[in-house]
């Protein structure tokens, strides 16, 4: 049963079973994740590499984010 914005309420029942389809082609999956460069300095720069089941590879960089800077002033902690 579907019940459709407009109020009309439609009655449906499950059809006969389709034939089964031809097999597709094997797809390309993720063989590994790894981390092939560390840095652990502020605005560093860290590469993971993503190898998949074809052999490919890519490599992506993530920047580490700046240290903030604390400091107190009249008994107020600030972070920038």
């Amino acid at each position: 049963m579907v019940l459709c914005l407009d109020g009309a309420v439609y009655l449906y029942s499950k059809g006969d079973k389709g034939d089964k389809g031809d097999k597709g082609d094997t797809g390309v999956g993720i063989q590994s994740v790894e981390q092939i460069q560390t840095s652990d300095v502020s605005g560093g720069t860290n590469v993971i590499r993503v190898t998949l089941t074809n052999g490919n590879t890519s490599d992506f960089e993530i920047r580490n984010g700046a240290q903030p800077t604390m400091y107190v002033e009249n008994k107020t902690l600030y972070i920038k």
